[in-house]
């Protein structure tokens, strides 16, 4: 299974679990938290908690890998094999 997630998403839920509400970098914007790893820590507690199964997941931040123009051949290998 593959799981994308926009940056941004799920915040609030974030902000919860780490009691980080509100917090700003040196310009004012508002700190976006890492939702990529929380997810994967919450998918690892449900299996190992709730099902007791072993789980392996693979965790990829592209961040500024990716680029903003159209994908040619190459990227779409690429992502295929990351898929």
């Amino acid at each position: 299974m593959v799981i994308v997630l926009a940056e941004g998403v799920g915040q609030e839920h974030v902000a919860e679990r780490m009691d980080v509400v509100g917090v700003k970098d040196a310009l004012g914007n508002k700190l976006l938290l890492d939702v990529g790893l929380w997810i994967s820590q919450e998918i690892k507690d449900h299996f190992t908690m709730n099902q007791k199964m072993a789980i392996n997941i693979k965790y990829i931040d592209p961040k500024y890998m990716v680029r903003a123009i159209p994908s040619n051949a190459s990227d779409n290998i690429y992502y295929t094999l990351l898929a």
